[in-house]
């Protein structure tokens, strides 16, 4: 008796107090909602009040409770929400003003009418966790209630109102989910999605009497629905008669209205209000006993288009019910408001759709949000831990519905220019974008782990091509029953990926690991490649090799030379080389790997073998004038005319030959060529980089690559001879740089580039008499290493590197070697959107050996880079050389900062260093948007402390400040000095009493080419 009871007491001792064991048996909780709200439209607040019936239909005890609070996301900077706007490049949220944010607050928990602690999460705000004074059993209840009061934000994301239109989603605490793996809480974020318990609702909204209101649910109401009969009635005529262009808001009634609606069996209701909605009511019959109210509320805005949107919901219901379940609701509505998180949005029987600009567009928007009920409404996965069940599921049948509609063609988005022998469309475009530069992420992972593009591309593009492939390879018939079957087996009850997997797996006798465990779990590429074909005497014998790491199946056709497939055999994937046997077709003919580009593989142009062909497995290069996207059989060469001038070289025309546009290559060229008219000689620059991807956590990628420049870089006139003297750079550069791995969604990169420079340069030599007699040339090498890691984004974003340079060299006949250490910092700080303060840090030492006293260095530090002091040839000048004139004033930010251009006979004397500088450039835009767009003038302080050439044995300060004008992002700059410290002014007095140059010859401007350098732009698109 007593060990009885011993082991009774045991037992709901570890049932009590122990923490729940995660049961891998299937469950799914349960929460009955009674709301009631009541709009205040002057300050734009709901005042509510809401119970929930929770049931715990777990095998686990729960001691608390997990509470979404998501308007809360809206209420300061903090937040995940506010700061994953700014992580995706939109600064509208964070330079808000505080009236437009939102909260939700006045909340009292009760427990079954009982007081309970309760506190927020210690990093989400908008997460509450509620302390059961109780535990809560298994097959146990529990009646949550409060009030609360809702500050309705401004149109950001999702909820919001604009005027008095609002849109109302979100907005209610409800409890997080609770399944087999534990409790899901989550932030709210505006590019990941959602997560709840089933349920019911009863719903009542009290309002001024003029609004209209669509919302989740069935209208219960007699006298709204009264309301929205005269409504439908108006809106039919107005269809006959036309709509008005105003969007006013009209005032609201002094009167209120309450209104009820209910829903069973969803896990979340929205509802949308705005007194200028148009209404349509239509139905679509399923079968003999189910049919569904349509119901289409719209403003004057896009009216035209919405009057046929009743038929959209109606043809898009017939369809998802057909190829995948019927749709079990009494009424689905589209709602046509303000949305700031995309096209549209999706909620159980209900969607909210943006901007659409064509019929087609709206078509294709409502399909895709209505689809949702299916995936994100009755399956109801969790969005945010795999949105690829819901979007990726969804965006398959969305394209197959406007496909079969429709007959679009990806292509149909990209401009023509770009197609010329390209099938490409525009998704596996973006995919191939990110892939060839090995940053495309798996699809399965949790939605904030994903950047932007990777968002798109990994929820919802890469698997609805998979499933694309995965029906053609089982069939159209086989993959709908298989389909169906899921949908029955799990409707209601939140599946996972593992569920999904264990339907196909229970019901197709094939391997799909290529599937579920490498489209959808890695970032893995897949690559297949024809390597070699034998004839036989009467079958031909194909050597295929996987060159990729996913061994997906794919379809081999062969084709007569007019492209007309004679034989198609679809192939189980492989890892080995593999020879596929099949029946020789006629003389002339074509085999092909996957045709329709099912398989979005990282290299097509391996797929196909001609007979016939002089060069059966390889066609010679397509000429292609600047850009496009990669032809399926030929590597393309771009080309592009060149004209080029600068002071010495004059006018130079060419041509440039590459290989890259927006796809990276594994091996990549840009040649530019050019021909300089004046001096008639070949001048221009060169680049080749051999790219690697190594398969670890430290290195993301690894450049080899060499490059090659040649000018001439000044022009003396020969008093003995018509030709004249030139003075001609050759620059060589080997380099290796390694980009180093990073979180994909981190807003940061960093990388290390090592390069030996090698200089060849050919100087004239002047007689005593002054004249030139020939030329001196000199050969210098310069071993630089330089690490920089810079944090992308739109709020306060951070550069910094640290470069060293080692050096030996030839000064007047002495042997001089030199090592020379810099450290620039940049940090931004925006005050308002697009406009920024910026904070410039620079810190240079240099060391010689021997000391070099009293002239300065080629390599000494310097106050700003001019053409002269390019000792590394590093950057592009117009006139390098010049030391008065126009082309003498150009400068560029390095090194000090300065935005001076004295001319080297000047700069010798003043801002130069063979020891340390240290300088602080600060600028900053003004406020006010009208005026400084057009012209943007603001004002800039330079300030430097350094040990000066012409005296070593003191430091001195200088400083100087002026205005800019600088467009395109720095690639443009116009700097007016103004004020100066006295060094610098005594320097201008000089210049002007020699050159009589007055204030306009203190103007200088910088052209920056290396920052429009179209590799570079390319691999600085992160998204």
């Amino acid at each position: 008796m007593f060990s009885q009871q011993f082991f009774v007491f045991l037992a709901l001792f570890f049932h009590l107090f122990l923490p729940p064991a995660k049961s891998n048996i299937s469950f799914r909780q349960e929460v009955n909602y009674t709301i009631s709200v009541r709009l205040d439209d002057h300050q734009h607040k709901l005042h509510g009040h809401i119970k929930m019936q929770y049931i715990n239909n777990s095998p686990d005890t729960l001691t608390e409770i997990f509470i979404h609070l998501w308007p809360n996301a809206y209420k300061n900077n903090q937040t995940a929400f506010a700061r994953q706007k700014v992580e995706t490049g939109s600064t509208r949220f964070y330079f808000a003003d505080k009236k437009e944010k939102g909260a939700i607050d006045s909340l009292h928990f009760l427990v079954d009418n009982t007081n309970i602690s309760w506190e927020y999460d210690p990093v989400h705000i908008d997460i509450a966790r509620l302390i059961l004074k109780q535990p809560l059993l298994p097959g146990g209840q529990i009646i949550i209630e409060t009030p609360f009061r809702l500050k309705i934000p401004a149109s950001f994301s999702r909820l919001g109102h604009v005027g008095t239109s609002y849109q109302i989603t979100q907005w209610y605490p409800k409890p997080a989910v609770y399944d087999a793996s534990g409790w899901h809480p989550m932030p709210y974020l505006d590019m990941g999605e959602f997560y709840s318990e089933f349920g019911t609702f009863n719903v009542d909204i009290t309002l001024p009497a003029n609004y209209v209101v669509a919302a989740t649910g069935v209208l219960q109401t007699e006298s709204e629905i009264r309301f929205l009969e005269d409504r439908i009635e108006a809106t039919n005529q107005l269809i006959k008669s036309g709509f008005s262009k105003n969007r006013d808001y009209p005032s609201s009634f002094p009167t209120l209205k309450t209104i009820r609606f209910t829903a069973n069996e969803v896990h979340d209701f929205a509802w949308f209000a705005d007194k200028r909605f148009h209404v349509q009511k239509s139905q679509v019959v399923l079968d003999s006993s189910t049919t569904v109210d349509t119901w289409a509320f719209f403003t004057n805005f896009e009216a035209n288009l919405w009057k046929k949107a009743t038929d959209y919901l109606n043809q898009s219901i017939l369809f998802y019910s057909d190829k995948v379940g019927t749709y079990p609701w009494p009424q689905a509505t589209a709602v046509q408001s303000a949305l700031s998180a995309g096209g549209g949005m999706e909620y159980p029987m209900i969607t909210v759709i943006g901007s659409s600009e064509t019929d087609q567009a709206l078509d294709e928007v409502i399909t895709h949000e209505v689809g949702h009920n299916w995936f994100y409404g009755i399956l109801a996965s969790n969005e945010r831990e795999f949105p690829w069940m819901d979007e990726g599921l969804n965006s398959f049948y969305e394209y197959k519905y406007m496909e079969e509609k429709y007959h679009p063609s990806e292509s149909d988005f990209l401009p023509s220019f770009l197609l010329s022998g390209s099938d490409m469309g525009l998704y596996e475009a973006a995919y191939l974008f990110q892939a060839s530069r090995n940053l495309d992420q798996q699809p399965q992972q949790n939605a904030r782990l994903f950047s932007s593009i990777n968002y798109f591309l990994g929820a919802y593009a890469k698997p609805a091509a998979a499933l694309r492939l995965l029906e053609a390879y089982t069939g159209d018939f086989l993959f709908e029953e298989i389909m169906k079957k899921y949908y029955r087996a799990w409707q209601f009850r939140h599946p996972k990926p593992d569920d999904l997997q264990h339907v196909w797996q229970m019901n197709f006798n094939k391997d799909l690991s290529w599937l579920f465990d490498g489209y959808l779990q890695t970032s893995d590429k897949v690559d297949y490649a024809m390597k070699k074909l034998s004839i036989a005497k009467d079958s031909i014998n194909i050597e295929i090799k996987n060159k990729g790491k996913i061994n997906a199946p794919f379809p081999l056709t062969i084709e007569n030379k007019e492209g007309e497939i004679i034989l198609k055999k679809w192939t189980d994937g492989f890892t080995k080389d593999t020879i596929i046997q099949l029946p020789l077709p006629p003389k002339s003919y074509i085999v092909r790997i996957d045709k329709d580009n099912l398989l979005w593989e990282i290299n097509r142009q391996n797929n196909h073998y001609h007979i016939q062909s002089l060069f059966p497995k390889w066609s010679m290069p397509r000429l292609k004038l600047l850009a496009g996207l990669d032809h399926q059989e030929k590597p393309d060469i771009y080309w592009s005319p060149l004209i080029a001038w600068n002071k010495y070289d004059e006018l130079m025309a060419g041509i440039g030959l590459y290989n890259r546009f927006l796809f990276a290559k594994k091996f990549e060229y840009g040649l530019l060529p050019l021909y300089s008219f004046s001096g008639k000689s070949l001048l221009g620059s060169a680049e080749l980089k051999l790219h690697f991807f190594p398969e670890n956590r430290f290195m993301h990628q690894v450049s080899i690559g060499i490059s090659y420049r040649k000018f001439n870089s000044n022009k003396v006139d020969n008093s003995s001879s018509e030709d004249p003297f030139y003075a001609t750079y050759r620059r060589i550069v080997p380099f290796v740089e390694i980009v180093f791995n990073k979180p994909a969604n981190a807003h940061f990169q960093h990388a290390l580039r090592l390069e030996s420079i090698l200089l060849h340069t050919k100087t004239p030599l002047f007689s005593i008499e002054g004249l030139p007699e020939g030329t001196s040339a000199k050969q210098d090498e310069i071993w630089r290493a330089r690490y920089s890691i810079e944090k992308l984004s739109p709020i306060h974003p951070v550069s910094f590197s640290f470069t060293s340079e080692y050096q030996k060299t030839t000064l007047q006949s002495v042997p001089v070697t030199s090592l020379k250490l810099s450290i620039e910092a940049i940090q931004q700080i925006t005050f308002q959107p697009k406009k920024q303060a910026g904070i410039r840090l620079f810190a240079g030492f240099l060391w010689t050996e021997p000391s070099v006293v009293n002239y300065p260095l080629p390599q000494s530090l310097s106050l700003s880079r001019q053409g002269f002091n390019d000792y590394a040839f590093d950057d592009y000048f117009m006139g390098r050389s010049e030391t008065t004139g126009f082309w003498s004033r150009q400068v560029l930010i390095k090194e000090g900062g300065f935005k001076q251009a004295f001319g080297s006979a000047y700069n010798s004397i003043i801002g130069q260093s063979n020891d340390f500088l240290i300088s602080l450039n600060i600028d900053t835009d003004l406020p006010g948007n009208t005026l400084n767009k057009i012209l943007p003038l603001n004002p800039y302080f330079d300030l430097a402390y350094y040990l000066p050439v012409d005296s070593p044995e003191s430091s001195g300060w200088l400083w100087s400040g002026g205005l800019k004008l600088e467009y395109f992002k720095g690639i443009l700059g116009i700097y007016l000095p103004l004020l100066h410290a006295n060094p610098i002014k005594d320097t201008y007095k000089q210049i002007e009493k020699n050159t009589g140059s007055k204030f306009l010859g203190r103007i200088s401007f910088s052209f920056d080419m290396q920052k429009i350098h179209p590799w570079r732009l390319t691999d600085k698109i992160k998204f």
